[in-house]
């Protein structure tokens, strides 16, 4: 037997829901028990020096993904809170629960 409940997003559940980061303004987020990640993205026009900074890593997992429009050749990374020369273009950035289910967590997301 299966049972299906519908139930509504938060507006950040994926890449099109992605909301934007602004360079220097970083975001308060938080995950609900049964909310597994929230997404959010940042384009940069040139080659830039930076670090994404995510808090409560203890707890959250977080992920930053180079889109097709990255020139990625020879490029090593990016993690969340380590330095990196990000190459130009569109990159989404998603906070994911370690432990799916287990309790809320509150994060902030950003970076300089």
């Amino acid at each position: 037997t299966a049972f299906m409940k519908s139930v509504k997003g938060d507006g950040n559940d994926g890449f099109s829901q992605a909301k934007v980061l602004l360079k220097g303004v970083p975001k308060a987020g938080q995950l609900e028990i049964d909310d597994v990640s929230d997404w959010y993205t940042f384009k940069l026009a040139a080659k830039t020096s930076m670090k994404v900074e995510a808090t409560n890593a203890e707890n959250l997992r977080c992920i930053v993904y180079p889109m097709n429009d990255v020139d990625i050749y020879g490029f090593v990374g990016p993690e969340c809170n380590a330095q990196y020369d990000f190459p130009p273009g569109t990159y989404y950035v998603g906070i994911q629960q370690k432990d799916y289910r287990v309790e809320k967590q509150v994060y902030s997301v950003g970076f300089k």
